[in-house]
């Protein structure tokens, strides 16, 4: 087996869909509360889940949709769910940070005390 090592992998795609769940969230109303989580639960769950079925499985000569199994299908809708949500915390919570270090809101550079 050759290729890039699968911990490698899953940390670029990791970064991949987290960039573009960002570029999502940033036109996600905030009003209602959830449905900024809602969104961040259906991206995890739907996105990366269809690219990996129907894009990377056929690549790699496997079965589209995990071959139809109920259990791999809902193991992988769950686990991505959870990293969508999980990113959205994440980001959430450094988002303040980011923010707060000399950028405002709208990009610009602001005057340093």
């Amino acid at each position: 087996m050759s290729g890039v090592p699968q911990v490698l992998d899953r940390a670029f795609w990791g970064g991949v869909w987290g960039i573009l769940l960002v570029m999502v969230e940033s036109r996600v109303p905030r009003r209602p509360a959830y449905a900024y989580w809602i969104v961040a639960l259906a991206f995890g769950a739907l996105l990366p889940s269809l690219f990996a079925w129907f894009i990377v499985a056929p690549i790699k000569g496997k079965a589209l949709a995990a071959g139809g199994d109920p259990v791999r299908l809902a193991v992988t809708l769950a686990t991505n769910g959870a990293w969508g949500v999980g990113t959205a915390a994440l980001y959430r919570l450094v988002l303040p940070h980011i923010r707060g270090r000399g950028t405002s809101a709208n990009g610009t550079q602001e005057a340093q005390a």
